[in-house]
């Protein structure tokens, strides 16, 4: 186990990896989370999180549901 973390360690030393291995950062999810409503946010284990546009979605839609409309 002690190699595994040493590698682990040595990885994250180097500046594109310093979140190898961990889940997404508050803050990258805080900066996806300030897109515009009917979005989702696609969490992948080796990327970084991504927004992307419900298909069938639209504000008016959001507002209708939100106002008690369905």
């Amino acid at each position: 186990m002690e190699k595994w973390e040493a590698a682990v360690a040595e990885i994250r030393n180097l500046q594109a990896f310093s979140r190898f291995l961990l889940p997404p950062s508050y803050v990258d999810l805080q900066a996806v989370a300030r897109h515009p409503y009917c979005q989702s946010i696609l969490m992948q284990h080796h990327h970084r999180p991504d927004v992307r546009r419900a298909p069938s979605c639209s504000l008016a839609i959001y507002r209708s549901r939100r106002s008690g409309g369905s």
